[in-house]
């Protein structure tokens, strides 16, 4: 049985901070490099991946890393974090948003949303945020409650959607 049969067949993905399983961070690095990598450019290799998710390592504050599981193996993750690289002052951001290419559209990506929103929730914060440079998923975001903030362009000719999700109870 492949991971999509059994992704679709289990009920046993399991979501959950790195915190509880760091053993998956070169696999988690991996999965983010495959998917984000290239986009975010040179800077940002396997290796350098691995160790900002080493930094975020937490549970209960920001950084933290949220993984999705299933059978023990490592099939994607999400961060929450402030957002250095593009507007500090935006706090908390959702980012890195990555699934293993044959489990997409299987659910994993959205539980991983949902999880970030309910601990977003829990350590205090009323408002996520994310920016997102494939401008077709902003759609995808509307379901759990986030809405565009405008379109930022960007020095390269490229441009991102800012999105926010008010997570107060």
């Amino acid at each position: 049985m492949n991971f999509k049969q059994k992704a679709r067949a289990s009920q046993q993905i399991q979501i959950s901070p790195l915190r509880d399983c760091p053993q998956h961070i070169p696999t988690l690095s991996k999965i983010w490099h495959d998917a984000l990598g290239e986009a975010w450019g040179e800077d940002y290799t396997a290796s350098r991946m691995e160790q900002i998710l080493s930094e975020q390592l937490n549970a209960d504050q920001i950084p933290i890393a949220i993984t999705a599981v299933l059978d023990d193996e490592p099939i994607g993750m999400c961060c929450i974090r402030a957002s250095e690289d593009i507007k500090p002052y935006i706090v908390p951001c959702l980012g890195a948003l990555c699934v293993r290419p044959e489990l997409r559209n299987n659910g994993v990506g959205a539980a991983l949303v949902r999880a970030a929103i309910k601990i977003n929730q829990e350590i205090g914060f009323s408002r996520l945020y994310l920016f997102t440079v494939d401008m077709t998923i902003s759609k995808w975001y509307e379901q759990f409650g986030f809405y565009s903030l405008g379109i930022k362009e960007w020095e390269d000719g490229s441009s991102s959607v800012m999105m926010e999700c008010n997570t107060a109870g």
